[in-house]
């Protein structure tokens, strides 16, 4: 559970299927902070979580989006 964000407020997650390196550009984080996220964090698919991004799914997962 997430304490810090202020009541009411939506986290979205995302499931990357391709290249995740754009995602880490700092004008999408930009735009992003603009459209009111307060925080984003990417989990890229490396040997730290590759375990933890192994779901049962058809396609690869490279990466987790969160907003």
């Amino acid at each position: 559970m997430t304490t810090w964000l202020p009541p009411g407020t939506t986290k979205t997650m995302f499931v990357v299927r391709a290249d995740p390196a754009p995602l880490g550009a700092a004008g999408l984080r930009a735009g992003l902070a603009d459209a009111g996220a307060l925080r984003v964090q990417l989990n890229v698919d490396d040997e730290h979580v590759a375990p933890a991004l192994r779901l049962a799914t058809a396609a690869p997962v490279s990466a987790a989006l969160s907003v």
